[in-house]
Parts: C-alpha cells; structure tokens; sequence
C-alpha cells in the first residue's frame, strides 16, 4: 500500500494539472477495474495521496496530526516526498522545475537581501493554504502549468529550508539532517557568487 501512495502521490498535483482530484480517480479506477485494487485500497490510496503535499500541512490543507496514526504509510510517504526536494538532487530538481516554469533563478535585489544568516533569510511559513498557492502562483492553462512570482532562490526561503523540520519519522528526520545542511551550505555559497562577494 505505501508503495502504491509513493508511486501516486504526485498524480492530479495542481502544479500539473488544473483536474487532480478527476485526474488520481481516474487512475485509482483504471487500477480497481484491472483487479490490481479493491475500492477500499483505492479510497485509502486516494486519502494518503490528498495529504502528501507540503500545502496540505498547512492551516487550511487536508492533512491533520491525526492522519498519521489514521494511515500509517503517510508519514514515511511524506518523507520520501520531501527528501527529494531537499539535498542535492532537490537543488537540481527547484532549479530544474523554476527553469521549465519560467521563473528566474534569482532576483538582483532578493539576493541583496540575502545578506543576513541564514537564519534570518528563511521566510517565516505561510500562514495558510491559500495564502501559499497565492505566493507561489502556480496556475495550469491549456495543458501548461505556470508560475509567478518569485524566483527560485527564494523558493528555497519559502520552502525547501522549513521540510527538514518537518519530517514525520526517524529515518526522515536522520536522512534530511545531512542534505538539509547542504543544501544551507548551497544557498549560502549561491548567494555570496551571485552578490560579488566570491
């Protein structure tokens, strides 16, 4: 079942897809119909996949404490999830995605305000759901998903620099100590290139 919800957990994501929810039963039904799920796999499936996503722990989002006891393959579903964005596959991958989405890898002026620690740089979280999807801009029209906004170094600030806090098992929170101090030391060395300061 974890690995089902593993291997699903991005299908129907908004920043794919304007359909998610249609988009995830359609496959949850394909899966039922070829005898490889029953219906309650699937709408167990379908409840773990809704909770993955870093928004939906936010105030506002599907996802509760309780979930975790609820479903137990959520927890190290959602770890998996946020490992690969942090670390050095997660570098690659944010810039990776910014690029394909038109963003800029940094602004001149967010970089100068990158001059403090690390520590004060990183953006306190949003205080909602909505308010995140609004700061992140992400829209799908015509098949081709968008973002505005902000540049990829920020995202880092916003994002990326608060999941090693939150990871929900011990082996979570073990592997992102390493990468979420790599990627701290990336951040920190990007910013003093792209300031002059190197």
């Amino acid at each position: 079942m974890a690995w089902l919800c593993a291997v699903l957990h991005d299908v129907g994501d908004p920043k794919y897809t304007s359909n998610g929810v249609k988009v995830l039963n359609g496959v949850l039904d394909q899966l039922h119909a070829d005898g490889h799920i029953t219906p309650g796999q699937a709408q167990r499936i379908q409840a773990v996949v809704l909770r993955v996503s870093f928004r939906e722990e936010l105030p506002g989002g599907m996802f509760t404490p309780g979930d975790l006891l609820t479903y137990p393959e959520l927890g190290p579903v959602k770890d998996a999830d946020q490992l690969d964005a942090i670390g050095a596959i997660g570098i690659a991958r944010t810039f990776a995605f910014g690029g394909a989405r038109g963003r800029e890898m940094y602004s001149s002026e967010m970089a100068a305000s990158h001059g403090a620690g690390l520590e004060n740089r990183r953006r306190p979280l949003p205080a909602s759901k909505i308010e995140y999807l609004a700061s992140s801009a992400v829209s799908v029209e015509n098949g081709q998903t968008t973002t505005k906004g902000h540049d990829t170094l920020t995202h880092f600030h916003d994002k990326l620099l608060h999941l090693a806090a939150r990871m929900k098992t011990s082996e979570g929170r073990a592997l992102a100590k390493a990468r979420h101090a790599f990627m701290e030391s990336f951040v920190a060395e990007f910013v003093e290139e792209v300031t002059g300061k190197r």
